[in-house]
This record gives C-alpha cells, structure tokens and sequence, in this order.
C-alpha cells in the first residue's frame, strides 16, 4: 500500500512545511482557498 503525507492549510506554515516534505516523500497539501490548490498540489 502507498503512503502519502498531507499538509493541510498551505498558509504562511502549511506551505514551507508541504516544500520540505515533497522532497523525500509523496505530499498532497489542501487549503480551502481554490487558489492555493491549484499550485500546491505535489
């Protein structure tokens, strides 16, 4: 089974943490802001 790490809200702290993370790992961020979605998604 794949695993995936999950940042949720890609705010001021969501999304260095969301960068860092994909690095070495699948990551899917979500923000309930549409317009943040559409580019954080890794």
């Amino acid at each position: 089974m794949l695993k995936k790490d999950l940042v949720i809200g890609l705010g001021e702290i969501g999304d260095p943490i969301l960068k860092i993370t994909s690095r070495g790992f699948p990551t899917i961020g979500y923000d309930v802001d549409p317009k943040l979605m559409d580019k954080k998604n890794i």
